[in-house]
């Protein structure tokens, strides 16, 4: 009995990997992660700390400023958050679903299931990735501010 538990563990765990690394080559070759930059911009303008940068640089200079600090920061990021979207279609997509995605695109058959997994992705790497995105955030603003220069 504690051999088939430990086949059917093995066999359940390669399964699990397979649809991880599948999902994670989707979304490597597809660049499918890439909107972490965009969600960090909209939630550093919502911070005190980018009120302080815009005030102090103006706003299209703390704009620049921020980006490019996100833009910087982002490769340290960028892996984890990719890992994390990949976790999360593994558990919602069978590898053979993942594959045809990143082989065949919009022609896969699995696209309208994607579609309508959108939401409820989105919802889980919320729930997952808030914190990474959080610290992406802070790093970048940290290093923004300290570009102001000193006050006379």
């Amino acid at each position: 009995m504690l051999l088939i538990a430990a086949i059917v563990f093995t066999c359940s765990s390669a399964m699990a990997s397979d649809a991880t690394d599948a999902a994670l080559a989707l979304i490597t070759q597809r660049n499918i992660g890439i909107n972490m930059t965009t969600l960090a911009e909209a939630v550093s303008k919502k911070t005190g700390t980018y009120g302080a940068i815009e005030k102090s640089l103006g706003s299209d200079r703390a704009n620049a400023v921020v980006s490019a600090e996100l833009k910087r920061v982002r490769p340290k990021y960028q892996p984890q958050w990719d890992q994390n979207l990949a976790q999360i279609c593994a558990e919602r997509f069978t590898a053979d679903e993942l594959h045809s995605l990143t082989t065949l695109g919009r022609a896969s058959p699995s696209v309208s299931k994607l579609a309508s997994m959108q939401n409820e992705v989105g919802r889980a790497m919320q729930a997952r990735s808030s914190d990474l995105l959080k610290r992406y955030v802070s790093e970048a603003l940290s290093a923004a501010l300290a570009q102001i220069p000193p006050k006379p």
